[in-house]
């Protein structure tokens, strides 16, 4: 396995992708080798012809794969769009086509943010089959022939914990038998229309769709009756196809911004938490937080720890729902107010805090031994708080030896 660096800082390996495309063996198999470029965030990569992917033999086990360093891909929690300063990126800007090229199978393109800042074309286009796009942002800024992704019929292909944003396809031309696609945010921004996914396989079933989320498209898919899956989420009507779908939902409700120009895909929390179907293969959401089971819908699992040092933490909303996996509370107060108000806690953690949930079927849920070990009764109470119509707070405060 050969893997290099590639960046503008001293001591890197090649200082260009397309340097180090250039020293790709002819042969992978015959060599014995995975070829994986690493990039860093040293500064924006522009480009404004295609980076082509090609001239090499691969197979299953001898890839070739453009990645993100370790610790230089998306992992804060700020305003999830296109932003270089949050990780390695690639951007187009000028021309007419794509920004990454694969003709190459075998090829996999890991954790990097990509815009299309030209006048049209795609994020990238597929020309080979068994390729991966995992953990991406593709941004696509061009209002002709725009795309994020185009498979072009090849395949199967697996686009996996991706963000997409658009202002007018998502995926196009998806038409193979095996292709998987799951855990994704697709959204168009400005005016409504198009698909999600733009022709799909045509044939029954063939096209693979779980966890993703699709906001601001008149369709899911222009062809629905080659997709198959579950656990899809929309603002439309109806998914199409599938069980344990939501709908009707209102994009602002579940993502912070689709507003071109001021976009935020991070999940706010609501109806796509907990809402997905646990994928052994996705474990980890965009940026590298782990998935609970069951996941949530989308690229980005909601924060999950809440902490009030001096302060008021408080969540309104219908079916309002938060899920932690740590509650800290030194001298604040937690709120969750709604109908069908939840919260599912593993670490509780309170030292002189309150904590108020109130709405009709208000529940408490699961917390851990970690903090209420010592206090058997009391633990006993948190885990069964029962579901009643009526407004149900409940007040602790308790200091920990």
């Amino acid at each position: 396995m050969t893997i290099s660096s590639i960046g503008t800082a001293v001591g890197r390996d090649y200082p260009t992708i397309a340097a180090w495309l250039a020293a790709i063996p002819a042969d992978l198999v015959t060599a014995d080798d995975t070829w994986i470029g690493e990039l860093y965030n040293d500064s924006e990569f522009t480009v404004t012809t295609s980076i082509d992917i090609k001239n090499t033999i691969t197979d299953a086990t001898h890839y070739v794969e453009l990645r993100a360093a370790t610790g230089e891909s998306w992992s804060a929690n700020s305003a999830l769009k296109y932003d270089s300063t949050q990780g390695a990126c690639i951007r187009r800007v000028s021309g007419n086509f794509e920004v990454i090229e694969i003709s190459q199978d075998y090829t996999k393109i890991t954790g990097i943010q990509i815009k299309q800042d030209g006048t049209s074309g795609g994020g990238i286009v597929g020309k080979a089959n068994n390729c991966t796009v995992e953990r991406c942002l593709i941004e696509n800024q061009a209002t002709s022939g725009a795309y994020c992704i185009d498979g072009q019929g090849n395949g199967p292909w697996e686009i996996l914990n991706n963000a997409f944003i658009t202002r007018v396809d998502a995926l196009i031309n998806f038409q193979q038998s095996g292709d998987i696609i799951e855990n994704n945010t697709f959204v168009r921004t400005g005016t409504k229309g198009g698909s999600g996914i733009t022709n799909p396989f045509a044939g029954s079933g063939a096209l693979n769709l779980k966890n993703n989320a699709f906001f601001n498209f008149n369709a899911v898919a222009s062809n629905l009756n080659g997709c198959t899956g579950s656990n899809n989420a929309t603002d439309l009507a109806n998914v199409g196809f599938g069980v344990g779908n939501q709908e009707n939902l209102v994009p602002t409700d579940e993502v912070f911004s689709i507003i071109e120009g001021s976009e935020d895909l991070r999940s706010k929390g609501n109806n796509l938490v907990g809402s997905g179907v646990n994928l052994a293969a996705i474990t980890i959401d965009f940026r590298g937080t782990s998935r609970p089971n069951p996941p949530a819908i989308g690229c980005w699992e909601a924060d999950r720890t809440m902490i009030a040092e001096t302060g008021a933490f408080t969540y309104t909303g219908s079916d309002a729902n938060f899920f932690t996996n740590t509650l800290k509370a030194k001298t604040g107060v937690f709120s969750l107010v709604g109908n069908d108000a939840y919260i599912g806690l593993t670490n509780v953690i309170l030292e002189s805090g309150n904590y108020t949930l109130t709405g009709n079927d208000a529940t408490l849920l699961n917390p851990s031994d970690n903090s209420l070990n010592r206090q058997a009764d009391t633990r006993k109470n948190w885990a069964r708080i029962p579901k009643r119509r009526a407004t149900l707070t409940k007040r602790i405060k308790r200091t920990l030896r």
